[in-house]
This record gives structure tokens, C-alpha cells and sequence, in this order.
């Protein structure tokens, strides 16, 4: 299984290292970003991506919040994981 590959079977993300999650964000053209912390002391960490889009078509922004790099960038993945499978299907 790829970096953040969804599990057929589980139907969900396998957990991502703060590793595969820079290297999957820096692979599609994104950024993660700290955002300082909560008033509770907990980090917030931002995933910004690209959606991959059709020729013809603009892509859209997707933002992963998490309060890991890792956390962020799969909220990310999970998003753009749906918009190729999408693009997938039509083409």
C-alpha cells in the first residue's frame, strides 16, 4: 500500500508517519503549516493541497487540520484520495 493508501477492506486511511505525511503533502504540491497552539496547549497543524483536476478545470484548495503533521495531511489525503477516485471513475 502507497503512503495513506486507503485499506479496501477497513475502508479507511492507514495511519501516516510526520515522514510519509511531509513527503505525501511536498509529492502533490503542498504545504503543512504550524499554527500555533490551542488555549489548552494543544498544536494545530494546517495541510494545504491541491485537488488533482480534470484537464479543462481548475483545482480547488483542501485544508487538513490536525493537531499532528501527520493528522493534518491525512485529513488532506483522505479529501484528495475522493477527488481522484472521482476522476478516476470518468475517465
Amino acid at each position: 500500500m502507497a503512503i495513506g493508501e486507503a485499506d479496501p477492506d477497513a475502508g479507511v486511511l492507514r495511519p501516516m508517519t510526520a515522514e510519509e505525511a511531509e513527503r505525501w503533502v511536498r509529492s502533490v504540491g503542498g504545504v503543512l503549516v504550524r499554527q500555533g497552539t490551542r488555549p489548552d496547549g494543544t498544536p494545530r497543524w494546517v495541510a494545504l493541497v491541491r485537488t488533482p483536476a480534470a484537464p479543462g478545470t481548475k483545482s480547488r484548495l483542501i485544508v487538513g487540520l490536525g493537531e499532528t503533521p501527520a493528522g493534518a495531511a491525512q485529513m488532506a489525503e483522505a479529501a484528495w484520495q475522493e477527488v481522484w477516485k472521482t476522476l478516476s471513475e470518468t475517465h
